[in-house]
């Protein structure tokens, strides 16, 4: 595992602006010095809209994985929203959207963080199922274009109280707790 003051440049497996700043903004309140940030255009291989936890981890993973790859970086991110099926006590099967977030080290220690989970109201719901993608759906309902790389689904449905900057920051926070505490996480730790 690297630690995090040997992290000078990181690779986001995304040019969506959002995406990268959540990772800059996590990244600068926890190092004391600047660390280069770039965005790449990271294939995800898989579906177009992840509706399962494993294709959403994959899709996270495979994105921090292809950034690694390319060299040059001491840590790569993956962040990635979902949509799944959910049965609850409310209702039989409802739609909710969380959000993975994958990190990639130079030495390949990796793990992934999930977000909160939002319940999708049924126009989103019957959307989705007939194959439509999210961020569509949100640009149609909002009349504004590009809903993805501005606030999200997580911000209009919480009335701004949690853009989508600021969710993907608490996810990127989940998945980098083990570098925050390498001596709990290394496997040394427990030998």
């Amino acid at each position: 595992m690297i630690l995090l003051k040997d992290i000078k440049r990181v690779a986001v497996g995304s040019l969506n602006p959002v995406k990268i700043q959540a990772v800059k903004d996590v990244l600068a309140f926890y190092l004391e010095h600047e660390v280069f940030v770039e965005g790449l255009p990271a294939p995800s291989g898989v579906s177009d809209m992840p509706m399962s936890q494993l294709e959403t981890e994959s899709w996270a993973y495979n994105r921090a994985k292809w950034c690694l790859e390319q060299g040059g970086f001491d840590m790569t991110f993956g962040l990635e929203w979902w949509v799944y099926d959910q049965e609850n006590v409310l209702w039989d099967i409802v739609k909710y959207i969380s959000g993975d977030v994958a990190i990639c080290d130079s030495t390949w220690y990796a793990n992934i963080g999930r977000g909160p989970s939002f319940v999708l109201p049924s126009f989103m719901t019957d959307a989705l199922n007939k194959g439509e993608e999210l961020w569509l759906i949100m640009d149609r309902h909002t009349w504004v274009k590009d809903t993805k790389k501005k606030w999200g689904a997580v911000w209009y449905l919480t009335w701004n109280y949690l853009p989508r900057k600021e969710a993907f920051s608490q996810i990127v926070v989940q998945a980098i707790v083990p570098w925050l505490h390498p001596t709990l996480y290394t496997s040394s730790w427990w030998n």
